[in-house]
């Protein structure tokens, strides 16, 4: 019994050690991720010094005195606060998802999505656009980001290049550069175009509404203007009711009452913002 005893006191203890021993190796390994917050960093093609201060939320507010030294920094300060995202974002901007994820169907399709629509394209004819002076700001900021990853192995970045490793997936570490900034612009100008619909439905309503129409046209009431916002919306977002014959075909308003109108407009989301239209619409007759 107390030979039994030792040998789970014995288990117990290593068990305590291997835990002890991760923890610490995992406390390093983030704790060489974090961006370096105090003391000096020094970097090649600097015009100057350059003054990081961040207050008490980890805001970075850089300081230079050169266009050169003030991009060249901000690039170092993304990298250091945000290399995994700017690594991912690039993929995604340029159709380059499955070189992240390995095989996976989702990525590939999301590769072929995005690389049909050209946004890898049209940051490239974007780039080769670009005047001088804009040119130089992109250059200045990849400089600042390569600086910064220069020399680091993914493991030094962040923790997500471990994980990968160990589905044995390595990423090599790219430079970054100009073309990798718009491709992201473009990615971004697609996710902040969601509202489309509803900038599109305004411009209906102000054409139909504007204040140097008819004044016998402002003076319809609420009730007959709330209608024709929901009839332009039916006719934008495509919605559809089952007719009598089962046959599902697109509806003209003369088809809806103002219920089913509602009803319809509340299922796709766009009663608050079609509300919202119709207040500030009135509020401008």
């Amino acid at each position: 019994m107390r030979r039994l005893r030792r040998i789970l006191l014995v288990i117990v203890i290593l068990i305590l050690l291997l835990a002890g021993a991760a923890t610490g190796y995992v406390a390093v390994t983030m704790r060489k991720m974090l961006p370096q917050t105090d003391g000096t960093l020094s970097f090649a093609g600097l015009d100057g010094q350059v003054t990081v201060y961040r207050d008490a939320k980890g805001i970075p507010q850089i300081y230079a005195t050169t266009t050169r030294d003030l991009f060249f920094a901000q690039g170092v300060v993304h990298a250091q606060d945000r290399w995994w995202q700017m690594e991912f974002n690039r993929h995604t901007g340029l159709g380059r998802i499955s070189e992240l994820t390995g095989k996976n169907d989702t990525a590939l399709r999301s590769d072929v999505f995005i690389r049909t629509l050209g946004w890898n394209r049209a940051a490239q004819a974007d780039v080769n656009a670009a005047p001088p002076e804009t040119l130089a700001v992109l250059n200045d900021y990849s400089d600042g980001v390569n600086a910064y990853i220069g020399g680091k192995s993914g493991s030094d970045l962040a923790v997500e290049y471990s994980v990968l490793a160990v589905k044995g997936i390595n990423i090599p570490i790219e430079k970054w550069s100009p073309l990798d900034t718009i491709a992201w612009g473009k990615a971004m100008s697609w996710l902040l175009s969601g509202n489309l619909d509803n900038e599109l439905l305004r411009t209906d309503l102000y054409k139909t509404y504007t204040r140097n129409s008819d004044p016998m046209q402002r003076r319809w009431s609420m009730t007959t203007i709330c209608h024709h916002i929901l009839t332009i919306s039916v006719k934008r977002f495509s919605l559809r009711k089952n007719c009598k014959s089962s046959r599902k075909r697109p509806l003209c308003c003369h088809q809806w009452s103002r219920r089913e109108l509602i009803s319809a407009i509340w299922q796709r989301r766009w009663l608050e913002t079609l509300l919202l239209t119709s207040i500030r619409l009135m509020a401008s007759i």
